[in-house]
């Protein structure tokens, strides 16, 4: 792996899409190893990512053997959040396979 790719996360409610802050976002590799952690700001972003990805030319060759892009998990957990009623909503972490291409 020569080349660097980035992951940017944005969190936000259902289909409202208004930005949550303070969500905690961890990338894994596949064999559990933390890669980075970062909390969202106001606007539900954080900043990108980097991680090292196979370069560009190895997906040029479908026959070639090596997957072209990285496999990591991503986990995002938001503690708490109330509303004006006071209901707390929780929220689970979640791991998903992303795939990232440069």
């Amino acid at each position: 792996m020569s080349a660097t790719g980035y992951i940017q996360v944005r969190a936000y409610t259902s289909t409202a899409r208004f930005p949550l802050e303070n969500v905690a976002i961890a990338v894994t590799a596949t064999d559990g190893t933390a890669l980075a952690m970062r909390l969202t700001d106001r606007n539900g972003l954080i900043a990108p990512i980097e991680l090292p990805v196979p370069d560009k030319s190895e997906s040029q060759e479908p026959e070639s053997g090596v997957k072209p892009y990285t496999t990591v998990n991503l986990y995002a957990r938001l503690k708490a959040m109330s509303r004006s009623k006071r209901k707390i909503f929780r929220f689970s972490p979640i791991p998903s396979p992303i795939r990232i291409w440069r």
